[in-house]
């Protein structure tokens, strides 16, 4: 099962708009922004914002921006070519991920992002 995320409603989605080609992110800005929910951020000026904290950050964070009442918090996984490949993005109810906690589980995220970025690295290194 998947799910169709929007590059801007989800965190996964400006993750790729901060680490994915920049043609993506200026496609995108020059079209209108849909709103699925009366959080989605559907400025493109507070999107940049959003996408050059994600980048500054490592992760992001969204809440209620595609589906009300759902979060996310995602950090990109990186090839050795620097490239992101994927993304770690628990995703649950608002209860299941509180704003209080976002610090400290971005945190948590982020090193197991980075983690996996070596694992990922290490192991097509000794595969090949």
């Amino acid at each position: 099962t998947g799910l169709l995320l929007s590059h801007h409603a989800s965190s996964q989605g400006r993750l790729y708009l901060a680490f994915g080609p920049p043609r993506v992110w200026e496609t995108l800005r020059q079209a209108p922004l849909d709103r699925f929910t009366p959080h989605t951020l559907t400025d493109a000026r507070a999107l940049e914002t959003e996408i050059d904290l994600a980048r500054r950050n490592g992760f992001a964070v969204c809440r209620s921006q595609e589906i009300e009442g759902c979060a996310a918090i995602s950090a990109p996984v990186f090839a050795s070519s620097g490239a992101m490949t994927g993304v770690l993005a628990p995703c649950g109810t608002l209860a299941a991920l509180p704003a209080s906690a976002e610090t400290h589980l971005a945190q948590i995220l982020a090193e197991a992002s980075r983690r996996f970025s070596q694992g990922l690295t290490s192991g097509l290194a000794a595969s090949q």
